[in-house]
């Protein structure tokens, strides 16, 4: 028992750090509202569901030994992470002139769904998602029995600790206040969000197999 919590500890530890999924939860929870923010948090979960599930049957281990499967889920996952900063960049633009604090409640243009399959596929889209079941997980296991329940196990842990950890950002982001929701705030996250999903593409495509 007490290896599990020690590594619902080290999950804790792997999902604060910001990343794409972190940045993720942040924006839609400023921009969309909390609600659609634990959408997307749900989303995260479901993709770490797929990690775990791939690592526990060796998909992950015959990605990270397949040189061409490697770089096709590599680009892919960059791909998705240059297309978030282009829509970020566009509304960026769009909304140049509107300079007034936005009081009320954001239009829904995206249904759950959306927000969902958006936080599964910048997750699942994420090679060093995979990397950590394969090469932090494993770590975890005690004894050479039982070794296929205990992944599952511990993928469990993962997916519950980053669907609580992402929620409880959405909703205290959320709950800070008017300030971070006046449109010019909006705008600056917008442009910042937009580099730093570009700067994660650039940082993606530098992960090698090593």
């Amino acid at each position: 028992m007490a290896h599990y919590i020690l590594f619902a500890t080290t999950a804790l530890i792997a999902v604060s750090i910001p990343g794409p999924d972190f940045l993720l939860v942040l924006r839609t929870s400023l921009r969309n509202g909390k609600r659609e923010a634990v959408f997307s948090a749900i989303g995260i979960g479901a993709g770490l569901i797929v990690h775990g599930t791939a690592a526990t049957f060796g998909l992950s281990a015959l990605l990270l030994k397949s040189a061409r499967a490697f770089e096709i889920v590599k680009w892919i996952g960059a791909s998705y992470l240059i297309f978030l900063a282009i829509q970020l960049s566009v509304d960026l633009f769009k909304n140049k002139n509107i300079e007034e604090p936005e009081n009320t409640k954001a239009i829904k243009t995206y249904s759950a769904k959306k927000y969902i399959l958006r936080g599964f596929l910048t997750n699942v889209l994420n090679v060093k998602a995979a990397l950590y079941f394969v090469a932090i997980v494993p770590q975890f296991v005690v004894g050479q029995k039982n070794i296929g329940p205990q992944l599952i196990a511990l993928s469990i842990i993962q997916v519950v600790v980053a669907i609580i950890w992402f929620s409880i950002l959405a909703i205290s982001v959320n709950k800070l206040g008017g300030f971070l929701k006046r449109r010019i705030v909006q705008r600056w996250l917008d442009g910042a969000s937009a580099t730093i999903f570009l700067g994660l593409a650039y940082k993606l495509t530098s992960t090698s197999r090593s």
